[in-house]
């Protein structure tokens, strides 16, 4: 009697115990997991503020001369637009010049990308401006920090 008793307790006890042990040894894996968990992320978020903070290699690059080069060969309507830039204009209408076209909208967004670009209006309606000459001003908006008005008209960008 007393001695079946007292083994039943003794197994009930190591049962207990090593059901608690499991629970504590679950709890330490789910903490160590967390952990690794968040040093990842710290590692992440170290990397990324390093690469901020490491020095950028900077790209020079001379729009200016570009500009005025692919004027020159073209010549035309995109040496003028080139010129009247260039001479530090604040406005420029080339309204119904047709011939301008997407090379001599190149020719402009690669002036609109210069720092010196004091150009504030600029009227390109009715210049025969298609994807690549719109693609080429759009990029040219990114960089630009003085035009205030760009007017293609109603038909603002034509596919070929």
């Amino acid at each position: 009697g007393v001695v079946i008793q007292l083994k039943k307790v003794k197994e009930f006890y190591e049962q207990e115990t090593n059901a608690k042990k499991q629970s504590l040894i679950e709890k330490i894996n789910n903490i160590n997991d967390k952990a690794n968990d968040i040093q990842k992320r710290l590692n992440t978020d170290l990397g990324i503020i390093n690469a901020i903070k490491a020095p950028q290699p900077k790209i020079v690059q001379d729009f200016d001369s570009q500009a005025k080069q692919k004027a020159e060969q073209l010549g035309g309507v995109a040496l003028e637009a080139y010129n009247t830039i260039h001479g530090g204009a604040t406005q420029l209408n080339l309204n119904g010049r047709s011939s301008l076209g997407d090379e001599g909208a190149k020719v402009i967004a690669l002036m609109l990308k210069c720092e010196n670009t004091q150009l504030k209006s600029l009227d390109l309606r009715q210049c025969k401006i298609y994807a690549a000459g719109g693609i080429a001003l759009g990029e040219a908006l990114a960089f630009n920090k003085t035009l205030e008005a760009l007017d293609l008209g109603s038909k603002t960008i034509f596919s070929n």
